[in-house]
């Protein structure tokens, strides 16, 4: 099972699990553009029934990962352009989620993400792509846990399976090719939007959150 779905199990259901793996095959090109799917084949492979399999299709289709067809399912993958939509909209929603906080509520955050933080230079250090990952995830989820805003939580569940499989990739394979120094300035990006949080000024967290964006969603976009 990957990583990103240790807590989700039991509420993702099998199809969700099915999504996730296909979707990670998609995304890393393991499965390429125009690749045909058939859902025999996935029941086998994955040993379960068609309807998972079905429903799974049908949620990648929503993501614009395949398309389906009488003919059947085909993969569709990310352009270049789709990838860096993907992180507009990431960044739109994640700032207006970190612009309407509670003030009361930064300082809890804030702390949160430190120990967050904290963990991802541990995982750097023990050249830990997965628990990397994991911790990166889990920052820029936070936010919106604390977010009294349920439309823009409903928004950002529709992204969030395939962001963190774009995230989770990206970071595998600037693992792989030892890009440890820059790893090293994403962490220090983090810490440097807590510190903005903790100020509480909008314009100064805005200037920390498009610094963390601008040079890691395209650099890491990159790797995929």
């Amino acid at each position: 099972m990957l990583f990103f779905l240790d807590n989700l199990e039991s509420s993702i259901g099998l199809a969700g699990q099915l999504a996730a793996n296909l979707r990670l095959q998609i995304v890393s090109g393991k499965l390429g553009d125009g690749e045909k799917l058939s859902e025999n084949s996935l029941a086998a492979q994955f040993g379960s029934s068609r309807g998972p399999v079905r429903e799974a299709l049908k949620m990648l289709e929503f993501e614009g990962l395949v398309s389906l067809s009488k003919q059947g399912a085909i993969v569709r993958g990310l352009t270049e352009k789709e990838l860096g939509q993907l992180y507009d909209v990431r960044y739109m929603l994640e700032g207006y989620c970190l612009k309407h906080l509670d003030l009361a509520k930064i300082p809890y955050l804030a702390d949160k993400m430190e120990v967050i933080v904290d963990r991802m230079a541990l995982a750097l250090k023990h050249r830990d792509d997965e628990e990397f990952s994991r911790q990166d995830i889990q920052f820029h989820n936070l936010p919106f846990e604390y977010m009294d805003q349920r439309f823009i939580r409903q928004f950002w569940e529709n992204i969030q399976g395939l962001y963190q499989t774009v995230l989770y990739i990206g970071t595998k394979r600037r693992f792989e090719h030892g890009e440890f120094d820059y790893k090293n300035e994403v962490v220090e990006k983090h810490r440097n939007l807590i510190a903005s949080l903790r100020t509480g000024e909008w314009p100064v967290i805005e200037e920390a959150l498009r610094g963390h964006f601008s040079k890691m969603s395209w650099m890491d976009k990159d790797t995929l």
